[in-house]
């Protein structure tokens, strides 16, 4: 009798510590790595030399992302036949006024236009979703994505940016897998992730779906509207 009381705590603490390793070993599975962002400036592409615009960097620049889109001469962009890129979300703010907060304000590269998510309270596992699709001239070469532009908040006045929430951290999902944690800094800046070391690929004239999802946000003084701006991608595709 003594025997089978003892075994069967046996019992009970082996299956107590069969859950233990199982729950460490899942959460090790769960952990991603952590990227942080390297600020950056606004740009305008108006100072002519002669032969080509070259970007002039100011906080006051009309554009954002990277400066290679707007060069006249040949880039990574020599190699692309055809490109598009569209954005959806989990949930949208209803329009105010003469203002909307669409999904596909995120890739007009405008500095005054904003997605706002519309769920209750700051917005919590809201998401955007950005497809792209580009064609290169050479359907056998890849693509890889090196790098990520987020403009945080709404930033179209000092005051619209302060007053509503921005994102604090979001994942990075590619394609359906969870990849990593961006860690955004609360900065009207431009704010610059490197990819390189999550190894993003992709086909000529495949779709690649990128979801962002927030997960922390700072709050704003007087909104709890979450917001951004713009998202852009960076990619690298031999011209040759």
């Amino acid at each position: 009798m003594i025997f089978k009381k003892h075994r069967r705590i046996f019992m009970q603490i082996a299956a107590v510590l069969l859950l233990l390793v199982s729950l460490t070993g899942f959460a090790a599975a769960a952990e991603l790595p952590v990227l942080l962002p390297t600020e950056g400036e606004f740009f305008n592409t108006d100072v002519y030399d002669g032969m080509n615009e070259w970007p002039h960097y100011s906080p006051d620049g009309e554009h954002y992302g990277f400066d290679e889109d707007f060069w006249d001469g040949c880039s990574v962009y020599c190699a692309v036949e055809k490109s598009s890129v569209t954005a959806k979300s989990s949930s949208t703010l209803d329009p105010q006024s003469k203002y909307t907060y669409g999904a596909a304000h995120l890739v007009d590269g405008k500095r005054d236009t904003v997605w706002s998510e519309g769920a209750k309270g700051h917005g919590i596992g809201q998401s955007v979703t950005i497809t792209e699709n580009i064609k290169l001239h050479s359907d056998e070469k890849k693509i890889d994505y090196l790098s990520l532009c987020i403009v945080n908040g709404y930033i179209r006045t000092p005051e619209t940016w302060k007053n509503n929430s921005r994102v604090k951290t979001m994942t990075l999902s590619v394609n359906g897998k969870e990849l990593c944690r961006l860690q955004l800094n609360d900065t009207m800046k431009p704010q610059y992730f490197d990819l390189t070391s999550l190894g993003i690929t992709n086909s000529s004239g495949k779709n690649i779906t990128f979801r962002l999802t927030i997960k922390d946000v700072y709050p704003g003084e007087k909104y709890q509207d979450t917001c951004l701006t713009g998202v852009e991608f960076q990619f690298f595709a031999p011209s040759h």
